[in-house]
């Protein structure tokens, strides 16, 4: 038996239980983001049950089209709904996961740029000391933690661990 719930009320209960279930503050973030900014705008008003997978293809496919979106974000947000309709399965709110029929699009790797030794890390770190002290340690914390900018500044003093190597 099928719960009517609507996309716009099961997408906010989700994201707060993702984020009461360890989902990291900024990564949260950018999902909230995505689903504020994207997803509830075209599909907030409709039930989650209802809406199938050549709606959700089209809704990927005009991402390029009305938001500019990389084919990378658009997966990003396909693997985001992927995520909430299999939660939405095991809490018997759908019968099946629409998005799991939707292949990935292809990426791009070339835009990356990685550094290929530690001098050019030393390097980086040094000139990020020349900038300000602030930099330096922002710029120490991505690094280590392998995090991205917008992570590291959400995090919060209680997120940092006094065991070495812990960000919870």
């Amino acid at each position: 038996v099928l719960n009517p719930i609507g996309l716009e009320e099961f997408i906010g209960k989700w994201l707060i239980k993702r984020l009461a279930n360890g989902k990291p503050k900024g990564s949260w973030m950018v999902d909230e983001a995505r689903v504020r900014n994207y997803i509830l705008p075209k599909f907030g008003h409709r039930k989650l049950h209802q809406i199938d997978t050549p709606d959700w293809e089209e809704f990927r496919d005009g991402l390029i089209v009305e938001e500019e979106l990389k084919p990378a974000t658009r997966n990003r947000v396909r693997s985001l709904l992927s995520k909430l309709y299999n939660d939405a399965r095991r809490a018997r709110v759908v019968l099946r996961n629409p998005i799991q029929d939707i292949p990935k699009l292809g990426e791009s790797d070339d835009m990356w740029d990685y550094w290929h030794s530690t001098d050019e890390v030393q390097a980086y770190l040094r000139q990020s000391l020349e900038e300000s002290p602030s930099y330096f340690l922002l710029a120490h914390l991505c690094l280590n933690a392998g995090t991205r900018v917008g992570e590291t500044l959400a995090l919060f003093r209680s997120d940092i661990s006094r065991d070495p190597g812990r960000i919870n």
